[in-house]
């Protein structure tokens, strides 16, 4: 089972130790990524929280414009156009 549908399984929201865990990544990431606006989150009484389907989304528009960047950039490599990053942001 892919790590999408691991948290759209989740009926609950998810608490950014539960989502850094999942994604193998710090809590100090999610966090950062939600104080600059870069991932949907909410907040419960001060605390972040996440919204599983709509992180699952997230996830989704990421994962593709990945593989469209990736793709792009195999098409600029054939006909000698520079290229462009493709690092996930």
């Amino acid at each position: 089972m892919s790590i999408i549908e691991q948290i759209e399984k989740r009926s609950s929201a998810l608490r950014v130790g539960e989502l850094a865990a999942l994604l193998q990544v710090t809590p100090q990431l999610i966090y950062k990524l939600a104080s600059a606006g870069q991932i949907p989150y909410f907040r419960v009484e001060g605390a972040i929280r996440l919204d599983p389907q709509e992180i699952a989304g997230w996830l989704r528009d990421k994962h593709l414009s990945l593989i469209i960047r990736r793709k792009t950039n195999e098409i600029r490599s054939q006909v000698g156009v520079p290229l462009e990053p493709t690092a996930q942001g």
